[in-house]
């Protein structure tokens, strides 16, 4: 089981399994939000190069909406700034 809390005021809860390809499948139902959204589904998977590809899709109102897919590449010159 796993949960997301965001700052809009929703959440979501759900499950993260692995794939027999290496890749992550995550599978959240959103709660306490009045946007639409009502799951979500990513697949998780490391590149050979480093970079993360990460392909979401939600469902609203009974339809899954098309793919997005995000790429992500680590800055080496990036600072944590903690308030």
């Amino acid at each position: 089981m796993s949960y997301y809390f965001t700052t809009a005021g929703f959440y979501t809860r759900g499950t993260v399994q692995p794939e027999a390809d290496g890749r992550l499948r995550a599978r959240d139902t959103v709660v306490g939000t009045s946007e639409g959204a009502e799951e979500v589904e990513a697949t998780y998977e490391l590149l050979a190069d480093g970079r993360l590809r990460v392909v979401t899709r939600m469902r609203r109102a009974g339809e899954w909406d098309a793919p997005r897919e995000r790429i992500y590449v680590e800055d080496p010159g990036a600072k944590v700034v903690l308030p």
